[in-house]
C-alpha cells in the first residue's frame, strides 16, 4: 500500500505537468494566431489626405466614406477647414491602393436645440452614396495621395 503523502505528491506533480503542458499549448496557439494575423493577406495602406468643397467653399463637417470592389473601403472625418485623412479602421491610417468610390455624408439638425429633430443633408442627395456620387479616388501605393473633392449643389455640374 502506498504512503498517502507519496500519492499526494504524485498527484500534485501530475497536475503541475498538465497545467504546464496546457499553458505551453495555449502559448503556441496564440503565437500561431498572431503570426496568421500579420500574414501577407493584409493590404498595405497608402496615405490619403484631402479637402471637400461645396460650390467652391470648404465643407466644414461630415465624413468622407469610400468603398472598393473587394469591400475594403476607408473613411475620414471632415474638419472645420474641409480637410480629411482616410483611415481603414483596425487596419490603420490610410487606404488600400486602387480605385475607391466616394460618398460625402454631412448632415445638420433642422433644430439644433432639439436632438430628436430630423437631420437634413448639407450636401445634395447624390453625394450621400458611393454608387451615385460620381466621385472616385485612385489611391496609389507608396505615395501621399492628395485629393480635392469638389461638390456642386447644381445637378448638372457635379464633378
Amino acid at each position: 500500500m502506498s504512503n498517502p503523502v507519496e500519492v499526494e505528491e504524485v498527484e500534485w506533480y501530475a497536475m503541475t505537468q498538465l497545467t504546464a503542458h496546457s499553458a505551453l499549448c495555449y502559448l503556441l496557439a496564440m503565437t500561431a494566431v498572431a503570426v496568421t494575423g500579420c500574414s501577407k493577406d493584409s493590404p498595405s495602406l497608402a496615405t490619403v489626405k484631402g479637402q471637400v468643397t461645396l460650390d467652391g467653399q470648404a465643407l466644414t463637417s461630415g465624413t468622407v466614406v469610400t468603398s472598393t470592389d473587394d469591400g475594403r473601403g476607408a473613411r475620414g472625418a471632415i474638419d472645420t477647414q474641409g480637410r480629411f485623412t482616410l483611415s481603414s479602421g483596425k487596419l490603420g491610417e490610410g487606404a488600400q491602393p486602387g480605385l475607391h468610390h466616394v460618398a460625402v455624408k454631412a448632415y445638420s439638425s433642422s433644430d439644433p436645440g432639439n436632438p430628436e429633430a430630423a437631420a437634413k443633408p448639407l450636401v445634395p442627395q447624390r453625394y450621400l452614396s458611393t454608387a451615385n456620387s460620381g466621385l472616385t479616388i485612385d489611391v496609389k501605393a507608396g505615395e501621399l495621395n492628395e485629393v480635392t473633392l469638389e461638390l456642386s449643389s447644381h445637378p448638372n455640374l457635379h464633378r
